[in-house]
């Protein structure tokens, strides 16, 4: 008894000190803006992209989680435009494979072997499309309307549906153990306090956040996510084969994106059905 009631004091203890860490990065994330971070490096990341074969001509490496709707926004990006990138999976508590760069959130995107490093899933997707992007090198207002939608709203909506529970919070932790770069103790600290620290977050960050921006009224989280797709659906894509006519714009990569990102995970199925 006296080894469980242990065991409890510390993953209570471990949950609320991760939550801690999360709500303290939140502000040190704010510090440095990825404009700012990109100001520093401008005469490189310049002549990384001055023009498509430079950019071409260099090696790739996109640091990500791998169910960050954000990376999974990008990846989509840059899947559809036939670019090759590496992969480095990012511990999402510790951080130690970006914890050299000078800032702190994913995906970042190097270019080269050395640098420059490019930040922000938005800014790098605002930054390539020019050079990847020939026939539609801006984005127009109603790509960034929907853009805007699916990196709030939609995001918070998945998040929120993947941790629902503690048990759901946890089971979108079951991907670290194939993790090839993680250590042994990375995937024990992951497997144990991520999801109840997500559990937290999901519950005490996203769904107040919901309700001051989008309208949520604190009812099935299930039916609030199909309503918002649902309304993609037909304001977004109407009678179109894709928003974007068609071929996929933006608009439609970073909705693909988000939702892909919970592909392992019970949301994504029940989204298949019901939809």
């Amino acid at each position: 008894k006296r080894v469980a009631l242990g065991a409890g004091v510390l993953g209570v203890a471990g949950t609320a000190a991760g939550y801690y860490r999360y709500k303290k990065r939140l502000t040190s994330n704010a510090v440095i803006t990825a404009e700012k971070y990109h100001e520093d490096q401008k005469e490189t990341i310049g002549e990384a992209l001055r023009s498509k074969e430079n950019f071409d001509a260099l090696p790739k490496t996109l640091y990500q989680y791998t169910t960050c709707p954000f990376c999974c926004k990008l990846k989509a990006f840059l899947d559809y435009h036939g670019v090759d990138y590496d992969v480095v999976e990012v511990n999402p508590l510790s951080k130690k494979q970006v914890s050299t760069h000078g800032y702190g959130k994913v995906p970042q995107l190097r270019l080269g072997d050395d640098g420059p490093i490019i930040v922000d899933s938005g800014e790098i997707v605002a930054l390539l499309k020019p050079i990847l992007d020939k026939e539609a090198p801006e984005i127009t207002p109603e790509e960034q309307k929907w853009k805007d939608w699916a990196s709030t709203t939609l995001v918070r909506y998945m998040v929120l549906n993947t941790n629902r529970t503690l048990s759901e919070s946890r089971e979108g932790y079951d991907y670290v153990s194939n993790i090839v770069n993680f250590t042994g103790t990375d995937k024990v600290i992951l497997e144990i306090f991520g999801g109840p620290i997500m559990y937290l977050v999901s519950q005490y960050a996203i769904k107040p956040k919901l309700k001051r921006t989008a309208g949520y009224d604190g009812g099935d989280v299930r039916d609030a996510l199909y309503k918002e797709l649902n309304g993609w659906v037909e304001e977004g894509l109407g009678e179109k084969k894709f928003h974007g006519g068609d071929r996929p714009d933006l608009a439609d990569l970073d909705v693909y994106g988000v939702v892909h990102s919970q592909r392992f995970l019970p949301v994504f199925k029940d989204l298949q059905e019901n939809l």
